[in-house]
């Protein structure tokens, strides 16, 4: 039968375990500093202090996917982009209760910093201003009305979302 090729989407594989223990650790004690970052992304969640977005995106994904990816939300929004991710519609997909990961954007603007968070399963995971590590409803105003761009990075149903994770 020809047909259209179907094209591959990128998907990280998420280790649904660790992401539930660094929630758990990070949560209500790691506190926001805009350049804040996990210089080395190997270190134990208890040891970090303070983070901004960024720096906690880079940080989880590389201890629950194994990956390295760029420091700042700009770049990591530019990688997911030059890597095909699968880009969807934050109103339409952050509600879900799906169990697919996935990172938001709002872009930087008029002498403000940009932002990206993690959404899964209707709830924000997050480092910011005022509440440091911890988690939001995706349909916080601040957010739902200034993101520019959401992914879908990892996850789904069948991959064995820890239960943990689930609201």
């Amino acid at each position: 039968m020809a047909g259209k090729a179907i094209e591959s989407v990128p998907r990280m594989r998420v280790n649904w375990a660790v992401l539930a223990e660094l929630e758990r650790k990070m949560a209500g004690r790691v506190k926001y500093e805009l350049g804040a970052k996990a210089r080395i992304l190997s270190r134990q969640a208890a040891e970090i202090t303070s983070l901004d977005c960024s720096g906690f995106v880079q940080y989880v994904v590389f201890k629950v996917c194994g990956l390295t990816i760029p420091e700042g939300s700009v770049q990591q929004r530019e990688w997911l982009e030059k890597l095909k991710y699968h880009r969807v519609s934050y109103a339409q997909t952050a509600r879900l209760r799906d169990g697919v990961l996935r990172l938001a954007f709002i872009p930087p603007s008029a002498g403000k910093h940009g932002h990206v968070w993690f959404v899964l399963n209707g709830r924000t995971i997050e480092c910011y201003s005022g509440g440091g590590v911890n988690n939001r409803a995706w349909w916080t105003p601040k957010l739902k009305n200034a993101v520019t761009a959401c992914f879908e990075i990892g996850g789904g149903l069948g991959s064995g979302t820890h239960a943990d994770l689930q609201p």
